[in-house]
């Protein structure tokens, strides 16, 4: 599983670097967090039996594909808001911070799993209610970022 969601960050760092770097930036995000949404809301035809697990892992390999398009712009726009001469350290900063911002989003979802009952017993019992909550509540957390998109520089 890991070796697949290295490829799809590779794929995608590759289509960002031969045909996604003449949109703007704003565009490729834009698009990276719609995506993103969409298969996290379709999630929800896993839980309805609709799909297989082999879905599940598509869904991985999408995230993993929008993050790869999006890393390069990510590290140029750092670049471009530092001072020069410290590009390094805070390439560094900013690897860190991703680093962090990816452990602490495990997290949070995890503290999530209490809101509504998605305990084993219950799955076991046929209730997907509290799963299906859940996921609509997490596929919409996703969609934040478009609140704030406005203020990031077009290229």
């Amino acid at each position: 599983l890991t070796f697949a969601a290295g490829i799809m960050t590779c794929v995608g760092v590759v289509l960002y670097k031969c045909v996604l770097y003449r949109y703007s930036w704003r565009y490729m995000f834009l698009a990276g967090i719609w995506i993103n949404g969409v298969f996290s809301l379709l999630q929800l035809l896993l839980i309805a039996g609709k799909a297989s697990f082999l879905f599940a892992l598509g869904d991985e390999g999408v995230r993993d594909f929008v993050l790869g398009s999006q890393y390069i712009p990510f590290c140029v726009l750092m670049v471009n808001l530092v001072p020069s001469n410290i590009e390094g350290a805070s390439y560094a900063l900013f690897t860190t911070t991703w680093n962090v911002a990816d452990s602490l989003c495990e997290s949070l979802s995890t503290m999530l799993l209490g809101i509504w009952d998605v305990s084993k017993p219950a799955l076991e019992a046929g209730d997907l209610s509290g799963l299906t909550k859940l996921t609509v509540l997490t596929s919409a957390l996703q969609l934040l970022p478009l609140l704030v998109i406005g203020y990031m520089p077009h290229s």
